[in-house]
C-alpha cells in the first residue's frame, strides 16, 4: 500500500518506512515490539504479585522471630526491590527489541547494572535511617553499647560513606574519570568552605557536645532559655521539643557556649513552701506541728532523710510562718508531683489532729474614734442596701 495516495504532505516519506519497518519479514519487528509490551507488563504483574502475596508472608515470618532487624531490612528493602521489578522489565523489553530497534544494547546492560547498584545502596540507606534499631541489633548480637547520642552521627556517616561508594561504582560504569571529579569538587569546596565558616563552627560544636557528654537523647534540658526534651542531634543542630510540643533547632555552636542545665541528669528534685497558721497558735502547739512534720518527711521512703528543714521561719502579716524544705529521691516530674501530694495530705491530717488552723490573709481596722449606736446602725442600713444594688 502506497500511503501517498491517501496522505499528501511532505513528511509522507517517514510514515512509509515506519510501516516498512513493521511489515517487512513477515511483521516480526511488529511481532517482537508486541512481545516487548507484554514482558513489560508481566514484570509488573510479578512486582503486584510480590506485594499482594511474598512480601505478606515474608512479613509474617520475620514478626514470628525475636529479632527486629529483619523486619526492618524487609521494610528497607520493600521499596527498592519492587522499583527493581521494573528496571528489569523496561530492560527485558530492550533486549527484544534488540538493535533492530536501534536499541544500543552496551548502554541497556550499563543501564541495569547501574540500577542494581542504586537500588542495593538505597536498600542499605534505608535500613541505616533506622538508626535505633540497627544499633540495638548490634548489641543484640554482639553486647555492644553505643551511647544515643553518637547514634545520628553514625548513622548519617554511614549513609554518606554508602552513597559515595555507589556514586563511585555508577560514575566507573559510565567510563566517567573520578579523578577529575574529585579534583573539580575539591576546587568548589574551597571556594565553598570559605563561605560556611558557620557551618564549620556548628560541626565543631557538634563533636564537642558529643565528647563532653553534656546531655543525651531524650535529656531534659534548658538552653538559652529554651527548656525541653533533646530530639536529635545533627551535624548542624539540636532539636529541642518544648513542653506545649513545639520543635525548636539550635545551631550547635549556639549551644556550646551557652550555658546548659540538664534536669535528667540529677537524681533527686526539690520540694520546698510555707505554711501559715494563724497567731493564736500558742507555741508548745507551734513545737509540736514542726515535729510532727519532720516526722512525716523522714517517714517517706521517697524523701532524702539527710536534707529534710523544717523550721518556724518568720512573723507574716497575718500568720506565723513555717517553712518546709526537702529532696524527693528520682527526676521525673510525675513522681515528684504524686510525693507532695502525699506529704501535703498527711500534713493536713496533722495540723487538724493537733487542733491548729492554717490562716489566711486578713485586715483588722481599728477606729480611732468608736461609732455611737446611730452611727453603727447607719453604716450597717448602707451596707445592706448596697448589698441588695449589688445583688438586683
Amino acid at each position: 500500500m502506497n500511503f501517498n495516495l491517501i496522505f499528501s504532505f511532505p513528511n509522507i516519506g517517514i510514515i512509509d518506512n515506519i510501516f516498512k519497518f513493521f511489515t517487512d519479514n513477515s511483521y516480526s519487528n511488529l511481532i517482537r515490539l508486541g512481545f516487548a509490551i507484554l514482558t513489560f507488563f508481566l514484570f509488573i504483574l510479578m512486582k503486584n504479585m510480590f506485594t499482594k502475596y511474598v512480601l505478606r508472608l515474608a512479613k509474617k515470618l520475620t514478626d514470628k522471630t525475636k529479632f527486629v532487624m529483619d523486619s526492618k531490612l524487609l521494610e528497607a528493602a520493600e521499596g527498592p526491590v519492587r522499583a527493581g521489578f521494573m528496571i528489569f522489565g523496561i530492560y527485558m523489553a530492550a533486549v527484544i527489541l534488540g538493535t533492530d530497534y536501534k536499541i544500543n544494547m552496551i548502554v541497556a546492560h550499563k543501564f541495569l547494572r547501574s540500577a542494581i547498584t542504586i537500588l542495593l545502596a538505597k536498600i542499605l540507606i534505608n535500613f541505616a535511617d533506622d538508626s535505633s534499631c540497627f544499633f540495638d541489633g548490634i548489641k543484640e548480637r554482639f553486647g555492644i553499647k553505643i551511647d544515643k547520642i553518637l547514634i545520628p552521627f553514625i548513622s548519617k556517616t554511614i549513609k554518606l560513606i554508602i552513597f559515595i561508594f555507589a556514586s563511585s561504582i555508577v560514575l566507573a560504569e559510565w567510563n566517567i574519570d573520578i579523578k577529575m571529579l574529585v579534583t573539580g569538587i575539591g576546587l568548589g569546596g574551597l571556594a565553598v568552605s570559605l563561605a560556611a565558616k558557620d557551618a564549620a563552627a556548628n560541626i565543631i560544636a557538634g563533636i564537642t557536645l558529643i565528647v563532653e557528654k553534656s546531655f543525651d537523647i531524650g535529656d531534659y534540658v534548658m538552653v538559652n532559655n529554651i527548656e525541653g526534651s533533646v530530639e536529635e542531634i545533627s551535624f548542624r543542630s539540636t532539636r529541642i521539643r518544648t513542653v506545649n510540643k513545639e520543635l525548636i533547632t539550635i545551631p550547635n555552636s549556639s549551644i556550646a557556649n551557652a550555658p546548659i542545665m540538664n534536669f535528667t541528669k540529677r537524681d533527686m528534685r526539690r520540694m520546698s513552701f510555707i505554711i501559715g497558721v494563724t497567731y493564736d497558735t500558742p507555741r508548745e502547739k507551734l513545737d509540736r506541728c514542726i515535729d510532727k512534720i519532720k516526722n512525716i518527711l523522714k517517714s517517706h521512703d521517697r524523701i532524702n532523710k539527710d536534707d529534710i528543714i523544717v523550721v518556724f521561719d518568720k512573723f507574716n502579716d497575718s500568720s506565723l510562718d513555717i517553712m518546709i524544705s526537702c529532696y524527693t529521691i528520682g527526676n521525673l516530674l510525675s513522681e515528684h508531683l504524686k510525693i507532695k501530694e502525699e506529704v501535703n495530705f498527711e500534713i493536713m491530717d496533722a495540723l487538724e489532729n493537733l487542733g491548729v488552723s492554717v490562716a489566711f490573709p486578713s485586715r483588722s481596722l481599728y477606729l480611732e474614734t468608736p461609732l455611737s449606736y446611730e452611727n453603727k446602725k447607719d453604716v450597717l442600713d448602707d451596707n445592706e442596701v448596697n448589698y441588695k444594688n449589688i445583688i438586683s
